[in-house]
């Protein structure tokens, strides 16, 4: 069900132009916001403080001008997507690991996509969506 909304990019105003900004997030309906948690928890996160200290003016601008900025932020983007696809991806081969040592696996299943030749189900009980291909199924 996650994967039916448009997933979380970082942006600066300065990679945008006016008027052009991203849609509106999903549930807060804003084009503008912002999203942080603590600093030390990631780097966007301390990204998002230095830019908030220093439009107070609590604190100096930042030394890097907006193209750094974008280039970092667009970063941030690559690599939060990168650790997204590797824990999918260790999920996925723990869950196959796990099946080629116990057997069978008999679950209900919530069928998510039907593609040409395989397709992808939500196992509630495991927490993930996996992907069953035709050619394997005793049909």
């Amino acid at each position: 069900l996650l994967r039916a909304f448009k997933p979380a990019k970082y942006y600066t105003l300065a990679s945008m132009e006016r008027g052009n900004w991203s849609q509106p997030h999903y549930a807060l309906h804003e084009a503008l916001y912002t999203h942080f948690t603590s600093p030390i928890r990631r780097y966007a996160d301390l990204l998002v403080h230095r830019q908030l200290l220093a439009s107070v003016d609590r604190e100096p601008e930042p030394d890097s001008g907006a193209e750094e900025l974008i280039a970092t932020v667009m970063r941030c983007n690559d690599m939060r997507l990168k650790a997204r696809s590797a824990g999918e991806s260790s999920g996925a081969l723990y869950f196959a690991a796990y099946v080629r040592h116990a057997g069978q696996v008999v679950e209900d299943a919530v069928i998510v996509e039907v593609l040409d030749r395989s397709i992808d189900v939500l196992l509630v009980t495991y927490a993930g969506t996996f992907r069953v291909h035709c050619n394997s199924l005793d049909l």
